[in-house]
């Protein structure tokens, strides 16, 4: 349920309660239309799931291979548990491209969506500032057009 903001916890009780009672106090909670589609998604077919998953493994493996290539990014560890890639992108701190000069990932996020209009999140705001995080939920073609893109990008950075 990508972007619905919704999900459950199993675990030891004690850690269970105690993560209640810290949600109960820092957030809101989802609106019935989204608990409607939790249930659904829960208990309606599940026929969908496995051809999403093998297009999501595809992608997987396209963006561990792409980064990987990327001159100044590194992804030691394949993602596991979302669509999204986190590399460590210290090695391009540092560079300037014109009067830009990459001080962190937000900087090279903002620079990679000036220069190669691909969105990136920076690392910063998940404490992170040498990382990026990339999302994989599109197509393998917009992958491979964004991954050529930011190829393109990043080889114009002065080290």
């Amino acid at each position: 349920m990508t972007g619905w903001r919704i999900g459950f916890a199993a675990g030891p009780k004690e850690a269970i309660a105690a993560a209640g009672r810290l949600q109960s106090q820092n957030s809101g909670n989802p609106n019935s239309i989204t608990q409607a589609a939790a249930i659904e998604a829960l208990t309606g077919p599940q026929d969908a799931l496995k051809p999403m998953l093998e297009a999501f493994r595809e992608r997987n493996a396209l963006v561990v291979e792409r980064v990987r290539r990327i001159p100044g990014f590194r992804l030691p560890n394949i993602p596991q548990g979302a669509f999204y890639a986190f590399p460590n992108v210290s090695e391009l701190i540092g560079s300037r491209f014109g009067d830009k000069q990459i001080t962190d990932g937000d900087t090279l996020a903002a620079f990679l969506l000036d220069e190669a209009h691909v969105s990136l999140v920076g690392g910063n705001d998940f404490g992170a500032p040498d990382h990026v995080r990339l999302s994989y939920a599109t197509s393998v073609k917009n992958l491979n057009e964004a991954f050529d893109r930011i190829e393109r990008a990043v080889a114009k950075l002065k080290r």
